[in-house]
């Protein structure tokens, strides 16, 4: 029994020392933290710096067929577009990046399985130093009920997830392909969702920017609106389109 006492008491003084030792460890790094530089040496790339408030957004698109098609840098100034005449809209936001895309596919009101392939396409027409590596992403529904679900989230340094400024340098090169295609007989329709998460930072200075699209008609002056995306194949759901 003494010794069964003795072993408890050493044993609880070990446990007592320890929990000391340990919040003495956890005060000696808040003092170094308070009062101490603390230094890192990293390798990488510097992210993407954005003085001013970023804001995001979330648009969904259907589309009414298969189809393959780009989606383009003009149709990204265009989600944040508004209209300054009838026929005339311009971008309220400085510029704009991607931060997720998801692909909710479902099989068509027939059954038919459809098949969803994204390709990032970006390439830097200036000075050829910063192009999007060769790959691809794919999804194919399994049923009516239930969607599978393809998720990207690009990489911040890369051309997929980097910033666009609302001008119109290369307004017509490419962000990203995307194909879609239908078992025997079906069609894309709207049991497949594509939804873009997107980053922006609104036009604070008060100039416009140089993105103007026109050639529309019934415009709303002040109105938001949004752009379809390739070539007009995907369309906006539940906001204001041009």
């Amino acid at each position: 029994m003494e010794q069964q006492r003795s072993k408890k008491a050493k044993s609880l003084r070990a446990a007592g020392k320890k929990s000391v030792n340990n919040e003495i460890a956890v005060l000696e790094k808040q003092v170094r933290e308070l009062l101490g530089d603390q230094v890192r040496v990293m390798k990488g790339l510097a992210p993407a710096y954005v003085p001013d408030r970023v804001y995001k957004c979330v648009r969904r698109y259907i589309g009414g067929s298969t189809f393959s098609a780009p989606m383009t840098l003009l149709e990204g100034h265009g989600q944040f577009a508004v209209a300054t005449s009838a026929t005339t809209a311009v971008s309220w936001v400085d510029c704009w990046k991607i931060n997720r895309i998801r692909v909710y596919a479902r099989n068509d009101e027939g059954g038919h399985a459809i098949q969803v392939n994204v390709v990032p396409i970006g390439i830097d027409t200036g000075s050829n130093n910063f192009n999007t590596l060769p790959k691809h992403y794919d999804v194919e529904s399994q049923s009516t009920s239930v969607a599978m679900i393809l998720e990207i989230i690009p990489g911040k340094n890369s051309p997929l997830g980097s910033w666009h400024r609302t001008n119109t340098v290369n307004s017509s090169g490419g962000v990203l392909l995307i194909s879609t295609s239908a078992n025997g007989g079906g069609t894309l329709d709207a049991n497949t969702l594509f939804e873009i998460e997107y980053g922006f930072q609104p036009n604070v200075s008060g100039g416009l920017t140089t993105y103007t699209s026109s050639g529309f008609s019934g415009l709303t002056i002040g109105a938001l609106y949004t752009s379809p995306l390739c070539g007009g194949l995907l369309q906006p759901l539940d906001v204001n389109v041009l």
